[in-house]
């Protein structure tokens, strides 16, 4: 190497570069390999790996472009905080789909200092560790590569080379050469299916896009007209007659199907629910709306009928004059509304949101007191309050309570496990199951305030999970199945093979309520019959065929998706 802008560099330097640099990509495509729950052709391999160049090739020429070892030092620290601080923090948020809970959102509700525990928790996964390896390793060696004078203009020409070999495989350039072949394909991508464009586009350049949703500069516009249910059917029955006069929603953090039967030394981990599913009408096969807006997808897809996006929550850009709100319809029709929750009110802006709903009263945290009330809530005295508050509203009302103690890391329990089945167990699974029971009480206080009420005779509760819990590791690729009970009077208990999703949720309160859905919902009552459909933002749809579940891919299903984004502003 003895001329051009290589002259005063040594082979070894060199060699330390292109190792850096391949560690980075083996790193960096196996991270995709491991997000992307899809077939890749080698085009697409090639792009990640380019990808994977681009942020060492540009860090390695600002490094390089510095001339004093202890500045470079500096250098890579700071950037190192940035590169977890952004790249971590948020961008394998939105890769993982969730498998580090709220990181982003903490931001948002201000809730880190109870937050942080469980997103470090989240964190320690092997992946990650070899992940922060790569970079220290890069910082470290490249920090102390001895100090060579270069000419200023050989430096100049260096970054600017690695730059724009960057901005090629990675930046703005990129993605506009994309959207240039396909526009409407790229779009869909990135709204409805985070992972492959994670994998197309690269982390980064999904966290811009991401950031471009959620400050409002740039928005790709989507007017699509409703396409109706996602069943073809209304999404209540014709002459619907109404069941009951009020109405109970509960929707419980984190319920895993298997927890509701499973027993510890015969022992039942939630006695209270397993008796209210003797009673109700159980659904095996319901499914989450479980996507970039967390556990606010759910009230979305409940309150408003339409699939969610896979940026971001979008409770936070709907147009609420295009679709009206549940809390909207029953309030109309004389039902005094309210909704419960624990937490701050901020949190997933639901001050903001919940009003737009059209909820009467919407309890949060300062509504509660003691250990009914915060992040580290309990559920039973949280019910105790809550039922308290509903006894005042006017009859006949309409209640959505969520409750909040098994949030994970599920470390929010008694001291003296009563449920624990020692330590061949994982500590993660055990934590979840004494949560689990301590949950359960809760179930115990409503069922006892139905009977000392009276209400048993006109109140519906409509029972359901927001997603898994990964309390026995994490979710397999796919929609999360999870519990649904409908207890009402008049209703038939038994199983129902009906297959559905949050989507189906606000039919069915109107089913239960004797009210005709308004037009712009997508679900259908569960109380409806036949063999339902669950369909999901990245065109999987759910089927019961012939006995079994049937999974596939459906691009039929863009229209409602594309109307979704019409709804949510996107």
């Amino acid at each position: 190497m003895k001329c051009g802008i290589f002259r005063d560099f040594n082979i070894r330097i060199l060699g330390l570069g292109v190792t850096i640099f391949l560690t980075w990509s083996l790193v960096y495509t196996s991270l995709m390999f491991r997000i992307a729950p899809f077939e890749l052709g080698w085009w697409d391999w090639l792009n990640i790996g380019l990808r994977s160049l681009v942020g060492p090739a540009i860090f390695v020429a600002l490094v390089l472009a510095i001339g004093r070892r202890s500045l470079r030092l500096v250098f890579c620290g700071a950037s190192s905080l940035v590169f977890f601080g952004v790249l971590g923090a948020y961008g394998l948020y939105s890769a993982w789909s969730g498998s580090v809970p709220h990181a982003a959102m903490a931001l948002h509700g201000g809730e880190v200092r109870e937050i942080l525990p469980q997103v470090f928790h989240q964190l320690a996964t092997g992946w990650l560790v070899l992940l922060v390896a790569a970079w220290m390793v890069q910082c470290v060696a490249v920090g102390l590569v001895p100090s060579r004078r270069l000419w200023s203009w050989e430096k100049a020409c260096l970054v600017i080379i690695l730059i724009i070999v960057g901005a090629a495989a990675h930046g703005r350039v990129a993605r506009v050469l994309w959207d240039a072949a396909d526009r409407v394909e790229a779009r869909r991508l990135w709204v409805f299916d985070l992972n492959e464009s994670v994998a197309r586009f690269g982390i980064l350049q999904s966290w811009w896009r991401d950031a471009d949703a959620w400050v409002g500069r740039k928005r790709h516009p989507i007017d699509q007209e409703w396409p109706g249910t996602l069943t073809g059917r209304p999404s209540v029955p014709e002459g619907s007659v109404g069941r009951v006069r009020n109405v109970i929603l509960v929707q419980v953090e984190s319920l895993d199907p298997w927890v509701v039967e499973h027993e510890v030394r015969g022992r039942a981990v939630m006695p209270h629910l397993r008796a209210l599913a003797r009673t109700a009408r159980v659904y095996p096969n319901f499914f989450a709306q479980h996507s970039g807006g967390g556990s606010s997808d759910t009230e979305l897809a409940l309150h408003l009928g339409v699939l969610p996006l896979a940026t971001h929550s979008g409770l936070l850009s709907a147009a609420w004059t295009t679709v009206r709100p549940l809390p909207a319809v029953v309030g109309k029709h004389g039902w005094s509304t309210a909704a419960f929750h624990a937490n701050r009110a901020g949190y997933f802006n639901r001050n903001v949101i919940y009003p737009q709903l059209a909820f009467e009263r919407f309890f949060s945290e300062g509504d509660f007191t003691g250990s009914a009330s915060g992040w580290q809530a309990i559920d039973a005295d949280f019910m105790r309050q809550t039922l308290h508050f509903v006894d005042s509203m006017e009859d006949p009302f309409f209640a959505s309570l969520i409750t909040l103690q098994s949030h994970g890391p599920f470390r929010h329990h008694g001291p003296q496990p009563t449920v624990d089945p020692g330590p061949g167990v994982p500590r993660l699974e055990r934590d979840y199951l004494q949560c689990m029971h301590e949950v359960d009480q809760s179930i115990g206080v409503l069922i006892d305030w139905l009977d000392r009420s009276g209400h048993q005779h006109d109140t519906a509760v409509v029972l359901f999970g927001d997603h898994l819990s990964r309390a026995r590791g994490p979710v397999p690729p796919g929609p999360e199945n999870i519990p649904l009970m409908v207890m009402a009077p008049s209703l038939e208990p038994g199983k129902d093979l009906r297959v559905g999703t949050h989507l189906d949720l606000g039919p069915t309160v109107l089913d239960l309520l004797g009210l005709a859905a308004p037009e712009g919902w997508l679900g259908t009552s569960m109380l409806d019959g036949g063999p339902g459909v669950a369909v999901f933002n990245n065109l999987e749809e759910v089927r019961w065929e012939d006995g079994h579940l049937v999974f596939r891919k459906n691009e039929a299903r863009m229209p409602f998706l594309l109307y979704s984004a019409t709804v949510l502003g996107q």
